[in-house]
């Protein structure tokens, strides 16, 4: 048996931990042109408490809409979703990026494919104006 030489044990501990550091986490911007409180129509809170979104995947779509069907936007980014959660003072998703593309792809409320410009879906457009807020069921 030889011992290993001085410092070669510390060699693998350093490694792994150089590995665990690489994924910095991404930020996007707020896009502070937008206007979320145009006039003549809802602001996009008043509309957020009409429509009563509970889930990520529901504000995503409902926040995705609004900027597309009420602002006339022709699509969103990223960031721009970020700057509708600030506007209606509600936590964003710790992962933007993923969270969009999972609303996009379990429910289909919203097309990610490209996440410069994401649009809202038929069946987004469908759910936003007709199943929210969400039933719930009374007991008689």
């Amino acid at each position: 048996y030889a011992p290993e030489p001085e410092g070669t044990t510390l060699a693998p501990a350093k490694r792994q931990q150089r590995a665990r550091q690489s994924g910095a986490k991404k930020s996007w911007p707020l896009d502070k042109q937008i206007n979320f409180r145009p006039a003549g129509k809802p602001s996009l809170r008043e509309f957020a408490d009409e429509k009563k979104p509970t889930s990520i995947d529901q504000k995503n779509a409902l926040i995705v809409y609004y900027m597309t069907e009420t602002l006339g936007m022709s699509t969103a980014s990223i960031s721009q979703v970020l700057s509708g959660y600030s506007a209606c003072q509600w936590k964003p998703p710790a992962h933007p990026d993923s969270s969009l593309r999972k609303t996009a792809s379990t429910l289909g409320w919203i097309d990610t494919s490209d996440t410069k410009a994401i649009t809202i879906t038929h069946a987004g457009k469908a759910f936003v104006e007709f199943d929210l807020p969400t039933k719930t069921a009374t007991s008689a």
